[in-house]
C-alpha cells in the first residue's frame, strides 16, 4: 500500500507485471485518511492510493489526463471548498467515468443528504465506521471493485 504523490503515467506501480489499482481518497482529515489507509492494507489491499483532501484538489486529480483515471473514489462529503457531492457530481458527468465506483464516506450523514448521493450517481454511502475492526472488514467489501 502506497499513499503519495501520484506518479506519471509512465511511472505508475506494478504488482506482478501488471499496474496496481488505484484508490482515490477525497478527504479533508488526516486521522481518518490514516486510518482507511491502513484498514485497506490490513484488508489485504495491494493499492496506490492517492489522497485529495479539499474540492479544487478533487476536481484536478479527477480532470488530470496525465495519470490513469483511480479504480474505486471513497469520498468524504464535508470538505474545504466545497462539497463532496460537487466532486460526485463532476465525476458523473465524465462520460468515460459512468462506471468508476464511488463509495460515499460520512461521519455524518441524514436521509436527504443520503437519498441525494444515491440520486447522484454514489455507489454506495456508509457511515465511517468508529472502530478500527469494522474499517478492515468494510474495507475487504471493497476488494471487488479492484478486480480481486
Amino acid at each position: 500500500m502506497r499513499a503519495e504523490s501520484p506518479p506519471s503515467a509512465a511511472e505508475t506501480p506494478c504488482q506482478g507485471g501488471k499496474p496496481m489499482p488505484r484508490i482515490l481518497i477525497v478527504d479533508n482529515n488526516l486521522i481518518d485518511i490514516e486510518v482507511i489507509t491502513e484498514a485497506l492494507a490490513e484488508a489485504g489491499i495491494d493499492a496506490f492510493v492517492e489522497v485529495a483532501m479539499d474540492v479544487p484538489e478533487a476536481l484536478a486529480r479527477i480532470d488530470s489526463r496525465a495519470l490513469p483515471f483511480p479504480h474505486l473514489v471513497l469520498l468524504d462529503l464535508r470538505l474545504a471548498f466545497g462539497h463532496g457531492l460537487d466532486v460526485l457530481r463532476h465525476i458523473r458527468a465524465i462520460e468515460d467515468l459512468q462506471g468508476l465506483p464511488v463509495i460515499v464516506l460520512s461521519s455524518v450523514i441524514d436521509e436527504p443528504e443520503r437519498a441525494a448521493c444515491l440520486a447522484s450517481g454514489a455507489t454506495a454511502v456508509v457511515m465511517k465506521p468508529k472502530r478500527f475492526a469494522d474499517q478492515v472488514e468494510l474495507s475487504r467489501q471493497w476488494r471487488t471493485f479492484l478486480g480481486d
